[in-house]
Order: structure tokens, then C-alpha cells, then sequence
């Protein structure tokens, strides 16, 4: 071997490298030529020896090449240039190959995006590690997590050390009037500092003033949210000083806060909560209340406090006996512990999908790999290095990753399209979900990941093949060697594994998901219709009832109306009022805890218009409807079989808000039980009474008849505009669609899922045709010669069909084993539906097997073609 000393000063100057190389080998080939020849030996002897003793021209060259690849991105380029031609060579393979992996990431990506959007999203507040929700506590009653009343939140702010500042919000609605038609709005009454806490500032405009909610200052200002400013002002900088006619009353709009979740967005308008000394009602628990740390306090701390705090007053005021608080940090305001599980379990998933993609284009890289093995032995045989066919193998896989993950992005668009166009509705953050830099950066480190798995084991296992025997062979006859199949034997069997997974976990979710929709809500959505009808706070409450005495006389009225009703909540996803409750003629309670049940305010008609049956007794009468009399009350079931076991509860009393008002009523029938609090909850125990007024709630109007929802919106706005043209309709919906909004996170966590493990079965199925079509046609002259020499094609079939349910079977086995393991996680998703489901196992298993089945049998089914002459010839 000569040195190369001249050589490497070459090995940097670009364009120059490859000729000076070639010349500078050649000249060394002639002169060692003419050096020989002079010694007596023949031109080609001489040629011959010279190119021994230089060691190969090309093998040479590739060695040089080699080196100078490693010091420089020179031998990069020339390798992402051979992948091009090689991927472009072999077009068909390569849409395969992209198609597969832009899925898997793809996939990948758009799960990721409603993760961050959802989980990772920075929140729109000032340092929100400092952050925190306050909820009072009762344990004695059994109340873990409770608005606060708002004596009690005055008290605690004023009271409190631990905290910077504090603010508090109650829900509301109110009617904006005065410019056309009257329209609802969503409305919120927070204190002067609730943004303040938040470290919010307005986008235009200011913030309410430090004392704006203390008597003898000006409470006729409104903040407007971004979203509203947009819709009814188009954006307008001008709307500062407007004046906005609110249930009748004239505010001045002083800013536009930011958009944002949460609270940013939480109503259309917000108002200042005005501070009265004199409010007493430390029982009506209906605030909001947040806080952030002052510097230096730790959470644990404020706890401490605010403890000390609720224990002072619990001793001064009798409702607040018992009183505790609890503190959670800000985190808790992206999702609740339900959602966050279904997040991860996509999340793992997704993961898993992209694995099988993976592994599908390892296999893919194997098979063409295989085809490729005389031209990368021939280049280690010239001098390649290990490092330089690892290499070259994991650029095309890594340009593959890029060109699928271009793809991906494409794919990720067109699903986060798809779910929009499909509502998110019951997602949490959802206009925060969209592609953005750090969904762009993981995409890039998921495509860099995924393209060195898929190469990587294609790569190690051609860069160490056995040269001679490849060189040996000509392509055409060329088997794999053991070890390559052995390899693919173990990503199909890790294929079919990871698809078993996936399919068992959307097994599980689409049965939990079917379960649901079947179980029996204790009310009817068929030709129901609801609407929200919402009366100023300011009337009395003689006025409101007059207005719902009289809508719902002509509602009954109407062509195609069966029955209509009101209620103060909306059902399933309306606010849920509560209370403690026990019987009159028993101190009976729950562990020692008072029990607690939601209470509605209905009109007559309700429970008929909502086809909630009345088990027992009577329904609601006028009569009932006397404040003079004695309170009656129709009671669900539940509340029945806890109170009145095996008894006839009629005429018999209970105590409503117990160790509140302690307030005696008269029990007049039994209701149904329904699932007032989602159809995954336990049936609600539910107090129903009668409305006699204002309940500081819109009326949600249920209507039971043959009238569409547009039908019903233009005879309520007609009939409202003859009572009380101040009044808006809003809301307008079918019971259906009420109902179906409530599992907008179940129905995409089935979907998706769902949709992961068919592309999952589908890649793995591809995968294993993929693995014995190739295995079939390299075996073509072993399998003609075994016809020519009379072997039974059944035979035949068994053996191929045989040797392709191997892995199979063996990843079936380790897939199930996998699934036992890993479902636990899904218990929290699930409803009526174990982990470990039989069925959901024993379908999944059959539904693999014979697919598995199908997938053999069409390449087994194209061997028994094989013409024995044809394949003889070939030998």
C-alpha cells in the first residue's frame, strides 16, 4: 500500500478533491507500470502488480473519500445525493414508505398540539406559579370544595396576610337592550382586583379602580371580553364611553381585556361586585375566589392561614361552623383529572403508532436493503468503513423521516380542521389548539427520532453483511441471509404487538363510549327543544312569575306543542345549586355526614315536558305554588331509598338546606331518578320546587312537540316581544344536541384512538404482506423447484401461511401481555367497562388473526402460481 501522505492535502479543497485524486492515482499507477516493465515484466503483469501494490484504485479512492467524508459535510451531501437517486430510482417504495410514515407522524403531531394547547400552553397571566383557587370546606357535611359565600370572601381578603391580592367572580346573566333587538349576555361580577390578581392588563381601555367595589364609588363600568368586543363592536377603539343598557340600567365601557383562558373569556361583560356591610348570607356559596401568594409564601403556608382564618370565622357567624378552606394551584385551571388522563393515554398511543410506523419502514429498509446488499458490500469491499455505510443507509431513512414529516404537518392541518368542523365542545382551551413553534420544533425532533429508529437496525445489520458470500451471489438469486430474517421476523412480531394494544384500548373506549350513549339518562331528548329565556334580576319577584306564567300558557298554546315546563338549571350542563337535606322524622345521615342533593326551581308541566316519570304521588299544582303554604316538593328516588327505605315517603317531610335553614317541606311525589350531573355519573339526588318567582337564573324553557328549534325561536321572540319586548330568547336546541355537547372529550378519545388502532392494523397487515411477498419472491426457484419435484401445493400453502403466523402468533401473545399491563390506566376513561374486558380481548384477537390470515394468504396464493419451468431457469 503506498502513502497517502500527498493525498490528504487534498482532502479539503472541494470541487478539486475528486480529480486531483484520480489523476494523483494514476500517475503513482504508471509509474510503478513503466518501473516493472523495465524489470522484464510483461505490460499487463506489470499493470497488474503495480495496482496490487497500490492497493486498488477504487478501493483507494472510497478509502480517501471515506476519511475526507468524516472531516467535512462533503461526504454528507454526496450521500443525501445518492439517497435522492436511489429513493427517486424507486418511486413506487418511496410513496409507500413517505405515505407510511407522514401517518405515524402526523398522528403524532396533531396529538401533540392538543397536548400543549391544552396542558403546555403558557396561561395568559403574570407568573402563574403564584397563582391559586380557594373553595370553602364543610367537612361535618361532607362538602369537600364549595364556592365561597361572599361575607365570607370580604372577611378572608380582609383578614388574610399570605396573599398579595385576592379577587372573587359570580356568574351572571344579564339583557342588553336598547339598540334593536334584546340579546343575552353572559355576564360576570368580579372585584375591583379580580385582574389584578390575574397581572392582566386591558388591551384598551383600564382596569376597574382598586375601590371600585366599595360603597360610595361609581359601579356603573363595564369591561367588555375581547370576544365581544369583536363580535358586537368589530374591534373598535371608539367603543370606550359607550353606554351599554344592561337589565335597564346604563354602564360606561372603560376597557377590553385580553383574550384568553380561563376567566379572560368567562362573560361577555363584566361588572364591578359592589361590597355591602350589611349582607349576611353566608349560606349561598356562589364566588369564584382567587388569590396570588404574596412574595416569599408558600402555598402550604397560606394554607395555614387561611385555616387559622376560617376557624375565627367559624366561631363568630353559626353557618360558618365547621368551616375549612382549600388552596390548588393554578394548574388545575387547564383540565380536570379526567381530561389529563385521556391526554396521556393518547399521547401513548399516538407514541405507539408512530413505533409501528417506524418498525413498518425498518422493514421496508430491510427488504430494499436486501436487494442493495451486492452494492453495499461492493463499497465496503473498495474500502467503505462500517461508519460510511451506517451512514449512508441512515440519511435515506432520515430524508424519508423529513419527506413524511411534510407530509405529517399536511395530515396534522387537516385534523385539527376536522375536530373544529366537528366541535370541541367540553374541551377546555380548545382555541389555544393550533400548530405552532414548539409544535413545529417537536415535530422536527419526532421526525430526526423516528427516521435514525427506522434506519438503525437496517443500517447495523447491512454494515456488518458477509462480503464475499454477497459478492458471491448475483442479485437475482440472492436469499436473505438468516439474520435479515430474523430481523424482520422480530418487527413483525413487535408490529403486530404494538397493534394489539392500541386495538384492545379502542376496543375498550368504543364499548365505555357505546354504553354511555345507551344508558338510561332518567329523561327524554326526542323531540325536545330548549331554549333560554332570561328575566332582568331587577324584576321582583311577582313580575317574573307573571312573565313565566304567561310565556308558558301561550308556548302550551302553539300547534304541535305537547307539553312545556321550566326549570332554573339547564340539565346535564347547567349550573348545579346544591344543599344538605335529612328527614324530618329521623336524624339520619351519611357516615356522619349530612347528605347533600341539587335542588331545581320548576314550573308545572316540567317534568312531563322532560319525560321525567312520576313514580309516586302527585305532580305540582297552582296551589302549590302559594308562599302562604306550607313548601311541597317532589323528591328524585335516590333521595327516597336514602331517606325512606322500604317506605312510603308521601306526606312525610324533609329538611331542606339542613344545618342552613333548616327549612321543612311537604313531599308530594316521587320522581325518576336522572343523570342531572353527565350520563357517567351516579343518578342525581334532586329536590324539585316549585318556582313562585325570581331565582337569579335564566329560565331554561323545555318544550315537548313536533316544532323544530327555529320554529321554536320565532314563536318565543313573538311571544316575548308582546309580554316583555326587554326579554331575549338565546340558546335555542334540541335536547339532543344538548346532550351530545356534554361528550364532545369522550367522543374524540374514542374517535381518535379508534382511528390509531385501524392505521396501526392496517400498517402492521401492509408490514407482513410486505415481509412474505418479498420472502416469496426471493424463494421463487426454491418453490418451483419443489413443484417440479411433485410437492402438494397444499403443502406448499401451509408451509409459507406457517412460516408467516409464526411472528404473528408470538406478537399476539406479547401484545396481550402488554394490554393486561397497560389498560389499568384507561379505568379512570371507562364506564360499564372493565380493563380487562373479554370481550374487548377475544374481538381484538380474532379480528388480528384473521386479518394476519389474509395477509399470508394472498402472497402464499401467488407462490402456488410459480410456473416450475420458469423458476428452474432462473435457479
Amino acid at each position: 500500500m503506498i502513502s497517502l501522505k500527498s493525498l490528504w492535502r487534498n482532502l479539503f479543497r472541494g470541487a478539486e478533491f475528486e480529480r486531483n485524486l484520480s489523476d494523483e492515482l494514476a500517475f503513482y499507477a504508471d509509474l510503478l507500470t513503466q518501473e516493472k516493465i523495465s524489470r522484464g515484466m510483461s505490460a499487463t503483469d506489470a499493470r497488474r502488480e503495480a495496482l496490487v501494490e497500490i492497493g486498488g484504485i477504487e478501493q483507494v479512492k472510497e478509502e480517501v473519500r471515506d476519511v475526507r467524508a468524516g472531516s467535512s459535510w462533503d461526504g454528507v451531501f454526496k450521500d443525501v445525493r445518492q439517497s435522492v437517486r436511489s429513493l427517486w430510482h424507486s418511486r413506487g417504495w418511496t410513496a409507500l414508505a413517505i405515505g407510511t410514515l407522514g401517518i405515524g407522524l402526523g398522528a403524532t403531531i396533531l396529538i401533540f398540539s392538543i397536548f400543549y394547547g391544552i396542558l403546555l400552553q403558557p396561561m395568559p397571566f403574570r407568573n402563574p406559579g403564584r397563582l391559586v383557587q380557594l373553595w370553602e370546606a364543610r367537612a361535618a357535611k361532607g362538602w369537600d370544595q364549595a364556592g365561597f359565600s361572599r361575607p365570607n370572601f370580604w372577611d378572608v381578603r380582609a383578614r388574610s396576610t399570605a396573599f398579595e391580592s385576592m379577587g372573587a367572580m359570580v356568574g351572571s346573566n344579564m339583557n342588553l337592550t336598547g339598540s334593536g333587538n334584546p340579546e343575552h349576555l353572559s355576564a360576570a361580577v368580579v372585584s375591583a382586583q379580580f385582574f389584578h390578581v390575574l397581572g392582566v392588563t386591558p388591551i384598551l381601555g383600564r382596569d376597574f379602580g382598586p375601590l371600585q367595589d366599595q360603597p360610595g364609588h361609581n359601579h356603573d363600568v363595564v369591561l367588555l371580553s375581547s370576544r365581544f368586543w369583536q363580535s358586537r363592536f368589530a374591534g373598535s377603539r371608539k367603543v370606550l364611553g359607550t353606554k351599554l343598557h344592561l337589565d335597564n340600567h346604563a354602564y360606561t365601557v372603560i376597557g377590553v381585556l385580553p383574550n384568553g383562558e380561563p376567566w379572560l373569556n368567562a362573560g361577555d361583560v363584566f361588572v364591578p361586585m359592589v361590597y355591602d356591610p350589611k349582607e349576611d348570607d353566608r349560606g349561598n356559596f356562589e364566588a369564584t375566589v382567587i388569590g396570588r401568594l404574596a412574595p416569599g409564601v408558600t402555598i402550604s403556608a397560606a394554607r395555614a392561614e387561611l385555616q387559622s382564618i376560617a376557624q375565627g370565622l367559624s366561631k363568630t357567624y353559626r353557618e360558618d361552623r365547621g368551616m375549612g378552606v382549600r388552596v390548588a394551584q393554578s394548574e388545575i385551571w387547564r383540565a380536570d383529572a379526567s381530561l389529563r388522563r385521556a391526554l396521556w393515554v393518547l399521547l401513548g398511543a399516538v407514541s405507539l403508532l408512530l413505533l409501528i410506523a417506524c418498525v413498518n419502514i425498518a422493514n421496508l429498509l430491510l427488504a430494499k436493503a436486501s436487494a442493495r446488499s451486492r452494492e453495499l458490500c461492493l463499497r465496503q469491499a473498495l474500502g467503505a468503513s462500517r461508519h460510511r455505510i451506517i451512514r449512508l443507509v441512515l440519511s435515506e431513512s432520515l430524508l424519508l423521516g423529513f419527506l413524511g414529516a411534510a407530509l405529517g404537518l399536511m395530515i396534522t392541518e387537516w385534523g385539527l380542521a376536522a375536530i373544529r368542523f366537528a366541535g370541541l365542545s367540553g374541551i377546555p382551551n380548545a382555541a389555544n389548539i393550533h400548530v405552532n413553534g414548539w409544535v413545529l420544533g417537536f415535530a422536527l425532533a419526532v421526525t430526526v427520532l423516528s427516521g435514525t429508529i427506522s434506519g438503525l437496525m437496517p443500517a447495523i445489520q447491512f454494515s456488518s453483511g458477509n462480503i464475499a458470500a454477497a459478492l458471491r451471489e448475483s442479485d437475482r438469486t440472492q436469499t436473505a441471509s438468516r439474520t435479515q430474517n430474523r430481523g424482520r421476523t422480530v418487527l413483525v412480531a413487535v408490529e403486530v404487538a404494538l397493534s394489539m394494544i392500541l386495538l384492545i384500548g379502542a376496543s375498550l373506549l368504543m364499548r365505555s363510549f357505546g354504553k354511555l350513549l345507551s344508558v338510561n339518562r332518567g329523561f327524554a331528548t326526542a323531540n325536545r327543544v330548549i331554549a333560554t329565556v332570561n328575566i332582568p334580576l331587577n324584576y321582583d319577584d311577582a313580575r317574573a312569575a307573571t312573565i313565566t306564567g304567561t310565556l308558558l300558557e301561550r308556548v302550551r298554546a302553539l300547534p304541535g306543542v305537547h307539553a312545556a315546563g321550566t326549570v332554573n338549571s339547564t340539565p346535564i350542563v347547567g349550573w348545579d345549586p346544591g344543599m344538605g337535606f335529612g328527614a324530618e322524622d329521623s336524624a339520619q345521615t351519611v357516615d356522619g355526614k349530612v347528605p347533600w342533593a341539587s335542588w331545581r326551581f320548576i314550573s308545572t308541566g316540567y317534568l312531563h315536558s322532560m319525560g321525567i316519570p312520576l313514580l309516586k304521588g302527585r305532580q305540582f299544582v297552582d296551589s302549590d305554588f302559594d308562599r302562604q303554604k306550607v313548601r311541597r316538593v317532589i323528591v328524585s328516588q335516590s333521595i327516597v331509598n336514602l331517606l325512606w327505605p322500604g317506605k312510603d315517603p308521601i306526606g312525610r317531610h324533609i329538611i331542606l338546606w339542613k344545618g342552613q335553614g333548616n327549612d321543612a317541606a311537604e313531599v308530594i311525589g316521587v320522581a325518576g331518578n336522572t343523570r342531572d350531573h353527565g350520563l357517567a355519573q351516579d343518578p342525581t339526588r334532586i329536590v324539585y320546587i316549585p318556582f313562585v318567582g325570581q331565582t337569579n337564573s335564566p329560565a331554561q324553557l323545555i318544550v315537548d312537540g313536533t316544532l323544530s328549534p327555529a320554529q321554536v325561536a320565532s314563536s318565543l321572540r313573538s311571544i316575548l316581544a308582546s309580554i316583555d319586548p326587554q326579554i331575549p330568547v338565546s340558546g335555542v336546541e334540541t335536547m339532543g344536541e344538548l346532550v351530545r355537547s356534554t361528550l364532545g372529550s369522550k367522543r374524540l378519545d374514542a374517535a381518535l384512538l379508534s382511528t390509531f388502532a385501524l392505521i396501526a392494523l392496517l400498517l402492521s397487515m401492509t408490514g407482513i404482506y410486505g415481509v412474505l411477498s418479498y420472502s416469496v419472491a426471493r424463494r421463487t426457484a426454491e418453490i418451483g423447484i419443489r413443484v417440479a419435484l411433485g410437492a402438494d401445493r397444499i403443502a406448499i400453502l401451509s408451509l409459507i401461511v406457517r412460516e408467516g403466523m409464526q411472528p404473528i402468533l408470538i406478537g399476539i401473545a406479547i401484545g396481550l401481555a402488554g394490554s393486561l399491563a397497560i389498560t389499568r390506566l384507561m379505568a379512570g376513561l371507562l364506564f360499564e367497562v372493565k380493563p380487562f374486558d373479554i370481550a374487548s380481548y377475544a374481538t381484538v384477537t380474532v379480528l388480528i388473526v384473521t386479518t394476519a390470515l389474509i395477509a399470508c394468504w394472498l402472497p402464499a396464493r401467488r407462490a402456488l402460481r410459480v410456473d416450475p419451468a420458469a423458476a428452474l431457469r432462473e435457479a
